[in-house]
């Protein structure tokens, strides 16, 4: 969210952040941003980082869930895991193919973290075959298993949200804790 970025950008590196995006837009969540650095009314040459999330969102996460990278969010879901458990090939292999289009990056460093989020993502997913992947809404709202167990270190699916939302929120969440670039804590895999 925009308040979590300010307050990291405010603690860890002690910048603060101006933005529009509150006085256009009746909302707080941030589909991308850039950061750039100025001295008076001069840009000061500085790493450009741009990140849109909302497009990791929609051109990696969702079309790896359906088959025909469909909308409809309550239908049954594949998992971003193979049964063994590791992340699949065709999830890693479309992160490499799609990274350049939601991470503008001018160095390698970044573009890992960018690479990161998204890894974040995929291992809080819950495995192959769980119930709640499983259901569809043609089983009716009330058959949603929220009573399955879920893994530890697994985000839950909701009957009432998009599944890669909730997981692109979770590496959010996960990047905002972690500080930015500079501390590669490898996500905690969630345990079948």
């Amino acid at each position: 969210t925009l308040a979590g970025l300010r307050r990291v950008l405010s603690e860890r590196c002690g910048v603060e952040l101006d933005t529009m995006h509150d006085r256009l837009i009746d909302s707080h969540i941030v589909e991308g941003f850039v950061i750039r650095r100025w001295r008076g009314s001069a840009e000061v040459d500085s790493i450009k980082f741009k990140i849109w999330l909302y497009q990791m969102v929609t051109q990696v996460l969702r079309p790896s869930f359906t088959q025909k990278d469909s909308l409809d969010f309550r239908q049954p879901l594949q998992s971003l895991k193979a049964p063994t458990g590791e992340v699949r090939a065709a999830f890693l292999d479309l992160v490499n193919k799609q990274v350049g289009r939601w991470c503008v990056a001018s160095d390698e460093e970044t573009l890992r973290w960018c690479r990161w989020v998204v890894s974040v993502a995929a291992e809080a997913c819950l495995p192959d075959g769980h119930p709640q992947l499983e259901w569809s809404a043609d089983l009716g709202a009330e058959a949603f298993p929220a009573e399955a167990p879920v893994p530890e270190g697994c985000v839950p699916r909701s009957p009432d949200r998009a599944y890669w939302i909730t997981l692109g929120d979770h590496a959010v969440g996960r990047l905002i804790a972690a500080g930015g670039a500079g501390s590669h804590a490898a996500p905690a895999p969630c345990v079948k």
